[in-house]
Parts: C-alpha cells; structure tokens; sequence
C-alpha cells in the first residue's frame, strides 16, 4: 500500500477514470498530450487508452 492508502487496483481505477475525463472533456487529442497533461507515464496512459478502447 502506498502512503496515501490507496491500493494498486485504486490506483489504476482512478487513472484510467482520469483518462477516460480528459478524452472526454477535450473530444480530440493525443497520447502525448495526456501525458502531459495528467503527468502520467507514456505506458500507463496507453495502458488505460487499450482499456478504454
């Protein structure tokens, strides 16, 4: 467990939903740019766009 409790399932919950808001909120955009957007790694957001997919 991390330092702020949450679990490494929640974890990924909460990014993928992050992800998920962001592509939601902007209709059009790229990895990249929801890379550095959200500050999250290249993998984790390709990760959670395969999931959303």
């Amino acid at each position: 467990m991390s330092e702020k409790g949450l679990t490494n399932i929640s974890l990924k919950k909460i990014n993928k939903s992050k992800v998920y808001q962001y592509i939601y909120r902007k209709k059009k955009t790229s990895k990249q740019q929801i890379v550095q957007e959200l500050q999250m790694g290249l993998s984790t957001v390709s990760q959670n766009l395969n999931l959303l997919e």
